[in-house]
């Protein structure tokens, strides 16, 4: 999901995302709208995979409800989730998590985006428990670090190890030409 109050970042952001992963994510224009779209997610019979949000891409700034109190009662409601255990089955996402460290093992991951960063906003949204933060305009490559760690979540390790590669590859094309 895709939470901002600009037309032109969620229409921006949205595209990366659709062209470069085949994702169509969802959106909301503000953090109220999100945490109703989360909720509804939720209270679904079964919290699997596909029903699930795993990653969240929050503005911080967005008139109604901030970032902030948006990623706070977001982050309430996985706990919650998390401690009544609704879902018995095996294709469920709370029952499949990765227990490596290095894997987020949450729910959905929330990752800030916001056009002012500075080390206050930056403490204040891992204190609350996001994940990372990305200053506006976000690049390709901020965006697919931010996928496979949250969305596909993939270790850093193995991440590292993929871009090492790709850049090895690219070497050798170079080379060649």
């Amino acid at each position: 999901m895709i939470v901002d109050d600009t037309e032109f970042n969620l229409l921006t952001v949205s595209s990366m995302i659709q062209k470069n992963f085949k994702i169509k994510p969802d959106e909301a224009q503000n953090g109220q709208i999100a945490i109703e779209m989360y909720e509804r997610a939720l209270n679904l019979p079964c919290k699997c995979q596909n029903r699930v949000y795993k990653l969240i891409l929050m503005d911080i700034q967005m008139p109604v409800m901030d970032g902030f109190k948006a990623s706070e009662r977001i982050i309430d409601m996985m706990k919650k989730c998390r401690n009544q255990d609704k879902c018995q089955s095996s294709n469920c996402l709370t029952s499949t998590l990765q227990q490596d460290k290095e894997v987020s093992n949450s729910l959905t991951d929330i990752v800030a985006l916001t056009a002012y960063v500075s080390d206050e906003s930056i403490k204040r949204c891992l204190s609350i428990g996001m994940r990372k933060v990305l200053s506006k305009p976000v690049t390709l490559k901020q965006l697919n670090e931010v996928m496979q760690l949250y969305f596909y979540r993939i270790s850093k390790d193995e991440y590292r190890q993929k871009q090492s590669l790709a850049k090895q590859n690219y070497m050798q094309s170079v080379k060649k030409s």
